[in-house]
């Protein structure tokens, strides 16, 4: 470790999004994480799911049907399919319109929203505390990829964080 950098280690994981370890010039380790819940909470995301729950109750049953009879879109056989069209095309008409409306398109945009919301908050909180603790200038990061399990180096930037 060099006496004029900070190096954060960045892993992401399955109960934590994301854990961020650094080691001191005192040897004193500091621990940052982003739990699951956490994220799902302070985005608002589970309060937005129990919304369009509510607006989504009156079709339930009709979705619950369409697998229960037997049909299904990996039939077997076309009398399976036919039968699955044949359910879905009884209120294809009402679902469109409760999917298509403005509301719901506010509600994933407020998803959206909640999700940068909650790491970008995180990450600045992380880079203050990190910077506080170390007289360097301020931290590098050092990211894990849990699809490739290789490394990269660079900032907490829009194309590394929320690339898909």
């Amino acid at each position: 470790m060099t006496h004029d950098r900070i190096i954060l280690g960045v892993d992401p994981g399955r109960t934590h999004l994301v854990t961020v370890v650094y080691v001191d010039e005192l040897g004193k380790k500091h621990t940052w994480r982003l739990s699951r819940g956490q994220y799902y909470t302070e985005g608002m995301i589970l309060r937005e799911n129990r919304h369009q729950s509510k607006r989504y109750e009156p079709l339930k049953d009709r979705f619950t049907s369409l697998a229960a009879d037997g049909g299904s879109l990996r039939a077997s056989n076309s009398t399976e399919l036919r039968q699955y069209f044949k359910q879905y095309a009884a209120f294809a008409e009402e679902w469109w319109q409760l999917v298509l409306r403005r509301r719901e398109s506010r509600s994933k945009f407020q998803r959206y929203i909640g999700k940068i919301s909650v790491l970008r908050g995180f990450f600045a909180k992380l880079q203050k505390e990190a910077s506080a603790s170390s007289c360097a200038d301020g931290p590098d990061w050092l990211w894990s990829t849990a699809d490739r399990g290789c490394l990269r180096f660079g900032g907490p930037q829009h194309g590394i964080m929320w690339s898909r």
